[in-house]
C-alpha cells in the first residue's frame, strides 16, 4: 500500500510499527529526504 504522511516526525512515529521483514520503503521528495532514511536506519529499521 502507499502511505502519505506530510513531516518527517509524522513518518518516524508510524512507519516503524507498520514495517514488516522484507518490506520495500521508497522516499521521494525534495530537500533533505535523505535524513529520514539515515533517521530510520539509526532507529534500527
Amino acid at each position: 500500500g502507499v502511505l502519505w504522511l506530510p513531516r518527517f516526525d509524522d513518518v518516524l512515529a508510524v512507519l516503524p510499527s507498520r514495517l514488516r521483514p522484507d518490506d520495500l520503503v521508497l522516499v521521494l521528495g525534495a530537500g533533505d529526504v535523505d535524513a529520514l532514511g539515515r533517521a530510520l536506519v539509526a532507529r534500527g529499521r
